[in-house]
């Protein structure tokens, strides 16, 4: 039989969901078994800010390594920055540090999600933790830094000290970062949707071209606010200009 256990504090929101224990391998421990965990820690505002998901154990079933999740909020309650570690990484100085992938939502003056971008270059996540966040409220200051204000205190963590150049754009190297913008018409409907892309155009000496543009989608409505017509604005593999209509009718 397979079991999912699931914990709640006495606010009746989730704390630990765990699994029932399956085989495993790995080349320090060997051959163990442990039960998949997930934790889920909230900060004093009700709002998770933390996601600690077992990766591995020990021969014993003991967890030795967590991949954590933050969640980080404004002031006003909404979500603006994920952090995701993923990996162990050696920084210059020979320090063991984890490395992250960091995703940035930015709203407009009605709240409104303006854009969400999710950067390409990891970052050193070893000096996130909730007990920085706890009582706090996380400010995006810029796209380096992050800053914690209240909570008794005020903590300034650039995100990416110790590793990368901090959120820097993306190269060809680590990969290009992804952004999504959206804009909204006078009633607060979704009217364009535009995703950044990379691409190649090969000229007739086989040269290749790097490009980078966007796909963009445009909504239309009725008098009475039903969706009409989306316009998907792309670019092929010549570079032109491609538009794909898809109209509604009711």
């Amino acid at each position: 039989d397979r079991s999912i256990t699931t914990t709640y504090d006495l606010l009746g929101r989730k704390t630990d969901i765990k699994q029932a224990e399956v085989s495993n391998f790995d080349t320090t421990s060997g051959t163990y078994t442990a039960a998949p965990e997930t934790q889920y820690v909230y900060d004093v505002y009700g709002d998770l800010v933390q996601e600690q998901t077992a990766v591995t154990a020990n021969s014993s079933g003991t967890v030795t390594q967590w991949a954590n999740t933050y969640h980080l909020y404004d002031a006003l309650g909404r979500k603006v920055v994920d952090v995701k570690d993923v990996t162990n990484a050696t920084d210059a100085n020979n320090n063991t540090i984890r490395l992250g992938y960091v995703t940035a939502t930015a709203y407009t003056a009605t709240g409104d999600v303006h854009s969400v971008t999710e950067y390409a270059k990891a970052i050193d996540t070893s000096g996130l933790a909730v007990a920085t966040k706890t009582g706090e409220v996380p400010v995006l200051t810029s796209p380096t830094a992050l800053r914690f204000v209240g909570g008794g205190n005020t903590t300034t963590l650039s995100v990416g000290s110790g590793y990368s150049a901090n959120l820097t754009a993306g190269d060809a190297t680590s990969g290009y970062d992804r952004t999504t913008t959206y804009t909204y018409d006078a009633l607060g409907r979704k009217k364009t949707e535009a995703h950044s892309l990379h691409y190649q155009t090969i000229d007739s000496n086989n040269v290749a071209t790097d490009h980078l543009g966007q796909s963009e989608t445009k909504f239309k409505y009725d008098d009475v606010g039903d969706l009409l017509k989306t316009t998907q604005v792309g670019t092929d593999a010549d570079g032109n200009t491609v538009n794909r209509v898809t109209s509604m009718t009711y």
